[in-house]
């Protein structure tokens, strides 16, 4: 099974309701660490929820990396797979992620919740920062009423600055803010 009908069969069976939520923001291929890893599916709302597919035509060799990288932001994370990933997938994940396996049969992608994703306790206020564009820095640091002087440091100072100044639960709660606020997230991206 590929990459496309796991991503449609996710779509259309576990987040059918996300989409009429005018709270939650659906995000394909989201950047992480300036880019250097990407998600296959977020899922923010009240926390960000992480989606990597592992298809029949994927490897596992990044998947490690990939696990750093993304259980420095996601609240929740799960790894959905085919068939040929199932029997072996609970090996390479953390205990705490949710594994769901998407099989074909006929014309029909069935979707099982093989073990349920559970809160994450690894979360970098510093990571989720990366998440935002400099101008969201800088109303984060007027808004807080933090030290207007770093608004024209470089980026990781920035970064820093305000992860030692706000609390984890600010840090995650503003970021969530602003990614859901965006209105055309890939352009946006691409541009900043």
């Amino acid at each position: 099974m590929n990459d496309l009908k796991i991503r449609t069969a996710i779509k259309e069976i576990e987040f059918r309701a996300h989409f009429e939520e005018i709270d939650t923001k659906v995000i394909d291929e989201m950047g992480l660490n300036l880019g250097s890893s990407i998600i296959d599916i977020a899922v923010i709302n009240g926390s960000m929820m992480g989606y990597e597919i592992k298809s029949d035509h994927d490897t596992l060799r990044r998947l490690e990396k990939q696990i750093i990288e993304y259980n420095k932001v996601f609240d929740f994370l799960n790894i959905v797979t085919s068939k040929k990933y199932a029997p072996v997938i609970k090996d390479y994940v953390p205990k705490w992620w949710g594994i769901i396996e998407v099989e074909e049969k006929g014309n029909e992608v069935k979707v099982h919740q093989r073990r349920k994703a559970k809160l994450n306790k690894h979360i970098s206020g510093y990571s989720l920062l990366q998440l935002l564009w400099k101008e969201e820095l800088s109303e984060i640091i007027d808004v807080y009423g933090l030290d207007k002087r770093v608004k024209n440091k470089p980026k990781k100072e920035i970064w820093t600055y305000i992860s030692e100044m706000l609390a984890l639960d600010v840090i995650k709660d503003t970021v969530r803010q602003y990614l859901k606020s965006r209105t055309s997230w890939k352009a946006d991206l691409q541009l900043k």
